[in-house]
């Protein structure tokens, strides 16, 4: 059973119970814009009954520089299209459509290797609706689920944060030094000077 937009019957929305409930890695949200074709071959489209959407993960790479660390994620979307097409007996059609579908999130950049252990999109809502015969109007909001190990990131956190505070003790405890060294020198050249005068009287 779908969700209706627009008049529309869309299947492929997920539900509440297959979206993530907990952020293992992070997790991002984002929409798509664009414009469906109807190849000249297939019927022009009077009405649209049902839009059956679906999205497969063919392959993920990672592309790590100085300044960014990102995973490109290549798959493929379909689409299964049933509408009447124009004329005097509006007779049901299927048109099914496949696009490639390209997308990237960018990683948290702090020079630690990340293991990706998955990565899952699902589709949060889907819009459509008909410009012409041959054109429709497409919105579909995403959400991409990306799991990965982050203890590496915590650890190289609290190092840092381990390296900062001793660096600062040590900061303090050198400066107590060289002033209860200087005080030292002061109070001795004082003492000094006070014998001297004393001998000399």
């Amino acid at each position: 059973m779908g969700i209706v937009r627009n008049f529309i019957n869309v299947i492929g929305i997920a539900s509440k119970n297959e979206l993530p409930n907990k952020i293992n890695g992070q997790i991002v949200e984002y929409s798509d814009t664009e414009i469906l074709f109807v190849p000249d071959d297939k019927p022009e489209i009077n009405t649209i009954y049902e839009i059956m959407i679906d999205l497969k993960i063919k392959s993920i790479r990672k592309v790590n520089s100085s300044l960014s660390n990102i995973v490109i994620i290549d798959g493929e979307r379909k689409h299964k299209i049933i509408y009447t097409e124009n004329g005097d007996f509006e007779r049901v059609n299927v048109l099914y459509l496949n696009m490639p579908y390209n997308t990237f999130v960018e990683l948290p950049n702090n020079n630690v290797d990340i293991d990706i252990n998955n990565i899952s999109i699902h589709v949060l809502d889907a819009y459509f609706e008909l410009i012409s015969s041959r054109k429709i109007y497409s919105h579909v909001v995403y959400l991409i689920d990306v799991n990965y190990n982050n203890q590496n990131l915590k650890d190289k956190y609290y190092k840092q944060n381990i390296r900062f505070d001793v660096g600062k003790n040590i900061d303090i405890e050198v400066d107590k030094e060289l002033s209860i060294s200087k005080d030292e020198d002061i109070d001795s050249e004082n003492s000094e000077f006070i014998d001297i005068d004393s001998e000399y009287l």
